[in-house]
């Protein structure tokens, strides 16, 4: 199994926007189909959190060692997924990118369900056959394997009318990514996708739709989870 911990700041920084990159992948829709056919046998027969990521940056500054990292905490008293850039110490990879045939972390999470299928990860073949799959349809530029699962999940109401929505703000001088749940009628109609997954449990985000909305009325960017 290759080595799943390597952090390159310059790869990570050298991401396309997500709409730029959402325009790339259109173009390759037929490719990521068959990814995506591919890919699901794989990931019900070994029963595993397991999808895809639009690779993309969101211009927040990261500095030094610090990575973008998710933690769950509360905002405005709402359960949230907050990544910001941080140290990734007591944090685990989440998803990947895949360039000069190695595996670089794009995110990091705190989450205890990453760690558990991280480690998982670290004795089996399962990423090897899906990154396999994403490199024979050209596309690792725009995409890469990432887990799907959060134990956080069950925190949040995601009733019928409801789905999460992705905030980028600033906390005093600290840019944030902020991920909540809120009603579908927040949604817009430029609609970005940013996952792909199986639904192997209730822990999983799978193939629910993101929006990127940019310059909205109090100039947030938001994705629609």
């Amino acid at each position: 199994m290759a080595i799943l911990s390597k952090y390159s700041l310059e790869k990570y920084n050298s991401l396309l926007l997500p709409e730029i990159a959402n325009n790339e992948l259109k173009n390759k829709n037929a490719e990521f189909d068959e990814l995506i056919k591919n890919i699901t046998p794989i990931i019900k027969k070994n029963k595993i959190e397991l999808g895809l990521r639009l690779l993309h940056g969101h211009n927040i500054p990261l500095k030094g060692e610090q990575a973008m990292v998710e933690k769950f905490d509360y905002f405005q008293e709402e359960p949230a997924l907050i990544t910001s850039a941080d140290s990734p110490n007591a944090s685990y990879p989440a998803s990947w990118i895949l360039s000069d045939d190695q595996y670089w972390v794009f995110e990091y999470s705190s989450d205890p369900y990453v760690k558990k299928v991280y480690e998982r990860l670290e004795d089996s073949s399962v990423l090897d056959e899906i990154s396999a799959q994403i490199r024979k349809y050209k596309l690792d530029s725009l995409i890469g394997p990432c887990i799907t699962a959060r134990e956080t999940l069950n925190k949040f109401d995601m009733s019928e009318g409801k789905s999460f929505v992705e905030h980028t703000i600033k906390i005093e001088d600290k840019f944030v990514n902020i991920v909540r749940s809120r009603p579908n009628d927040e949604s817009a109609t430029n609609g970005i996708k940013t996952i792909w997954g199986v639904k192997i449990n209730d822990s999983c985000i799978t193939n629910i739709p993101c929006f990127c909305c940019i310059n909205d009325n109090d100039n947030k960017r938001r994705h629609f989870v």
